[in-house]
């Protein structure tokens, strides 16, 4: 998991962000002209919002993002509940670029802002039975109106390593 939160560093519509302190550059950055903040905030595929383009950003805009806690359970050595501005304290952030090319026949240069997953692994010390890790969507189809839609199966959940 790279917990990640979009941001344009050039943008050349829309508004723009404030600079992140002690922001350092990734080891994938790029050279590339990135997307616009407009871009990448108003076309998107984030199915919980709703299944058109331009759904997240009418949907999402009022989603509270604050206060949230992240569960880390199973074998690691502490399982607990970390609240997310406590989280990003734990590590440097970085700049990624992430290339979005889809099969609709779009694409985007995306800059992003998070830690690697290596680094989160290794401070919730995964016991010598953990063989995977897996991550788990929130629930809330109130809040997020395209879980009201069987487009996917709610919550969505990713693994990756080798399940029994």
């Amino acid at each position: 998991m790279s917990l990640s939160f979009a941001r344009s560093a050039r943008s050349d519509s829309g508004p723009s962000l404030p600079p992140l302190p002690n922001l350092k550059k990734g080891p994938f950055g790029t050279d590339e002209r990135q997307n616009s903040y407009e871009d990448i905030t108003h076309y998107n595929n984030y199915y919980e919002f709703g299944t058109d383009k331009t759904d997240p950003a009418a949907n999402a805009s009022a989603f509270p993002t604050r206060p949230w806690k992240i569960a880390f359970e199973g074998e690691i050595k502490n399982p607990q509940s970390v609240d997310v501005d406590e989280l990003l304290k734990w590590f440097p952030l970085e700049e990624r670029i992430y290339r979005m090319r889809c099969v609709e026949a779009w694409s985007m240069v995306i800059p992003w802002v998070g830690f690697p997953l290596g680094d989160l692994i290794q401070r919730l010390e995964p016991t010598p039975r953990a063989r995977y890790v897996a991550f788990t969507s929130r629930l809330d189809p109130t809040r997020m109106p395209g879980q009201r839609r069987p487009v996917l199966d709610w919550p969505s959940t990713a693994s990756r390593g080798s399940k029994p």
